[in-house]
Parts: structure tokens; sequence; C-alpha cells
């Protein structure tokens, strides 16, 4: 008896030997199931208590290949139930982080593709039915101002720097350098996809939907270097949207993994994940909710992020590691 788990089969221990008589302690009777007379009393009762045995045997047997199912199968963990991305090996896993909300606020379930924390306000990069927009997002969740990007090109990351506020895009190759107050635009300029950004205070970090992270001078996003997540899991995903931390006092970036719930902590300076995390846990808050998480954002709270997708809420969560 086998059960298989992920295209894996399920191991249930040693095969338990079973005592099996031979035909020759058995005493032999007629086609016609008539017990000759020559049959003892005592020849008949032993073969009543052979069957019996025999059938306790068996239930034990099954019992036990029951029971060695019951523990060998662990689910894999699928947060999210239309995502193609495989779950990460432990073996390729540095540290592991817990996630846990600890605040939601409404959101109006456009599509949320970037998110830099302000003061008390989000301000959120959203793609929208004529393409995509800017906006400033009060605490309540109240969208305070909306700008649109108005040449039908899809949102992309935000990062926070001296000047103001990068608009990257993803399919546009144009970052916008706005006003992080009034979201005036300043200028424009040439650059490459953009699926996320943040700035780590001397350098901007940017994902291009493959396995690279690209730095850049936050003035005029001139490329500084790139490094490609090698040896982990993550290496054969896409990254997304991102968020600059501090650990240790080293530049960290938590990325998320395109089309899933998983977020992995990337050096961006040596390509080395070192810590991942499912973000599946906001699903658990409010079931039901669907599509893929689009946006993080670091907050001054360490190990607090706001979380954001396609949903009708914004999730505050603290990624807790070792727990």
């Amino acid at each position: 008896m086998t059960g298989v788990i992920a295209g894996q089969p399920l191991s249930h221990g040693p095969e338990i030997p079973v005592n099996r008589a031979s035909n020759s302690d058995i005493p032999s009777f007629p086609d016609d199931g008539r017990v000759p007379v020559s049959a003892r009393k005592g020849d008949v009762v032993d073969v009543q208590r052979r069957v019996r045995s025999r059938l306790v045997v068996a239930a034990a047997v099954v019992a036990v290949l029951s029971a060695c199912d019951a523990r060998s199968v662990t689910p894999v963990a699928q947060p999210n139930p239309a995502s193609s991305v495989s779950s990460p090996q432990v073996r390729d896993v540095a540290q592991v982080a817990s996630a846990r909300v600890v605040a939601l606020v409404g959101a109006d379930g456009s599509s949320s593709r970037a998110l830099v924390s302000v003061g008390s306000e989000l301000l959120e990069s959203v793609d929208t039915p004529v393409g995509s927009a800017v906006r400033a997002v009060a605490g309540d969740g109240r969208v305070r101002l909306q700008v649109e990007l108005g040449d039908g090109t899809r949102a992309g990351g935000l990062a926070r720097v001296p000047a103001g506020l990068w608009q990257f895009t993803v399919d546009g190759d144009v970052a916008v350098l706005r006003d992080p107050l009034t979201l005036w635009e300043i200028r424009r300029i040439r650059v490459g996809a953009g699926w996320g950004a943040c700035s780590t205070g001397e350098v901007v970090v940017q994902s291009d939907g493959t396995n690279r992270l690209v730095t850049r001078d936050p003035r005029n996003l001139v490329e500084l270097g790139s490094v490609r997540i090698t040896g982990h899991w993550v290496a054969a995903q896409r990254l997304a949207g991102l968020a600059c931390v501090q650990v240790e006092g080293r530049p960290q970036v938590w990325a998320l993994v395109a089309g899933s719930d998983w977020v992995v902590r990337v050096d961006p300076g040596r390509g080395v994940v070192t810590a991942v995390a499912s973000l599946a846990r906001i699903r658990a808050e409010k079931v039901g909710l669907g599509g893929a998480i689009g946006a993080i954002a670091a907050t001054s709270e360490p190990d607090v992020f706001w979380v954001s997708g396609a949903f009708p809420y914004r999730f505050k969560v603290r990624l807790v590691i070792g727990s």
C-alpha cells in the first residue's frame, strides 16, 4: 500500500513478516465439503484456530500500514492555489521567517505593483483600466491623490530618494521622477523594466522580472552593478516587488517571488539568499483572498512591512526569523 505526494512515493517502513502454515499442516478434506469420519475433532478446531490467527495478523498489517500513511503524509505548502511556483526545499534556506498579520486596512482592489511607506502615508503604484498610476494613500486606506502615467504602460517599482520618488514601469522602459508630496512629474529617463525597486539610502535596487537585482545611482539611475541569484531555489524564479532593510548594519532586500506568496531576503552585494518566508498568513486572515501578492514596503518598525495585491485590503505583517 503506497501513496504519492508531489510525485514522490511514500515509504511505509519495513514489511511485517506474516507466518504462513504449509499445506501439509492443514488436513485435507474431500471436494464435496463433507468431513470424513477419519478426521479428528481436534483437526477441525486446529484449522479454525489457524484461520482466525491469519485474519488477526492481516488486520494488524493493514492497521500498521494505515498508521504509516498518516505519519508520512506532509502537506506541500500551496498558499496560493493559482500559483505555479514550487515551494523552496529546506536545504535551500539559510533562515526561515514566519509572517504575523498585525493590522489591515481597506483597499479598492486595484492591482498594486509597488509600495513605499512615507510617514503616515503609503505611496502606491497600481495598474488601472487605462494604464498605470501612482497615488498617495492615507493611513485609513483612503486615496488622497492619484496621478495617471497616461501612456498605456504598466506600473512598476517605486523608490524614495533624496531628489524625490522614482516610478518604474514594467514594459515601458521608462522611469519617472516625481515630487513625493504632489506626485507631479519632474523628469523621466529611459531605463530597463522595473518590476520592483527600493532604496538602501545609498543606491536604488531594481528587479527586472528575472532572478537579477540591479543597483543604480539614485540621482540618475545609471547602472552601478548587478547580481544574479545562484545556487538557490529562487534562482529559477522571477523577482518582483522589493523592500530594502538593514540587517546588522548591512543592506538587505526582501524580494517577492512573482506569482506566489513567497518572499526572500537577499544580500544585494553578493546575490545570496539569507532568509525566506511565506506570506500565506494573509489568506488565513481573509478566507477566499485570491490573486498574487504584488507589492511590499518596509516601515519604520523593524521587521514590519506593508503587503498588497489586487485585494480589498492592505496587510501590515511582521516577519519573525526563526519562529
